[in-house]
């Protein structure tokens, strides 16, 4: 299974889906792959909003709250924006930075 592949199967709708395609996402990379390291991060959030979402109490909408973590977990894997693309280019070019393994590769 490649990136792509996971990004272009059926829409997450849910949290249990954003979690279903990060896990595929962590399995599938390599180490050395910033993709992989953000994903690891942002999949432990997502995991602890959805131990609160259900509970009811930790948030006033829980329902907008598991949306939102649906919406941000897509809207981080399907790209970065060509400028931020063109600026981490740059500064891997003048600094040696290795933001490269930050860009989403599809």
């Amino acid at each position: 299974m490649t990136l792509a592949d996971i990004l272009n199967r059926r829409p997450a709708r849910s949290i249990d889906d954003v979690v279903s395609m990060m896990s595929d996402i962590a399995s599938t990379l390599p180490d050395d792959d910033g993709l992989k390291w953000f994903n690891h991060l942002y999949m432990q959030v997502t995991l602890g909003v959805r131990a609160v979402v259900g509970d009811g109490k930790a948030f006033r909408d829980p329902a907008f709250l598991a949306k939102l973590d649906v919406v941000f977990v897509l809207w981080s894997l399907r790209g970065t924006p060509p400028l931020y693309a063109a600026f981490l280019d740059s500064l891997d070019r003048l600094t040696g930075f290795a933001g490269r393994g930050l860009i989403v590769r599809v």
